[in-house]
């Protein structure tokens, strides 16, 4: 499955990795993809939240869109979840998209993080940074 780089998609019935629940809420949540054509076709991706409060607090841990967040797109001022990392083989809903010049430096913040505290699906994609 194939992705647009920087494309902010709504990826229905995603299982959270800190409390292994559902988000059944609809259109959430805004994801991320990061990475993509595996030998199985899935997408690796980073979750969206509008929790900007949590930026203050765990700033190594979110890349901030507060700044880009009208010329992305989106509804309101977000942060890009850099701790962990989710995969799908199921297409998401492109809503909005990132500038390449700030989809290149979350990468880099996304890298440097995950080279510190590595979600085990960062093995996987590593390679392809």
């Amino acid at each position: 499955m194939a992705y647009r780089k920087g494309s902010i998609e709504i990826q229905t019935d995603t299982r959270f990795k800190d409390n292994n629940k559902f988000d059944c809420r609809p259109c959430h949540p805004a994801v991320l993809p990061i990475a993509s054509g595996y030998p199985a076709g899935e997408v690796y991706y980073l979750l969206v939240t509008s929790n900007v409060g949590r930026y203050l607090v765990f700033e190594d841990q979110y890349y901030s869109l507060v700044d880009v967040w009208r010329e992305a797109g989106l509804t309101k001022p977000s942060l890009i979840n850099l701790q962990r990392i989710y995969k799908t083989s199921k297409p998401g809903n492109v809503v909005a998209g990132l500038p390449p010049k700030v989809y290149k430096d979350m990468i880099r913040k996304l890298k440097a993080y995950q080279d510190k505290n590595p979600d085990p699906l960062y093995e996987e994609i590593r390679a392809y940074f």
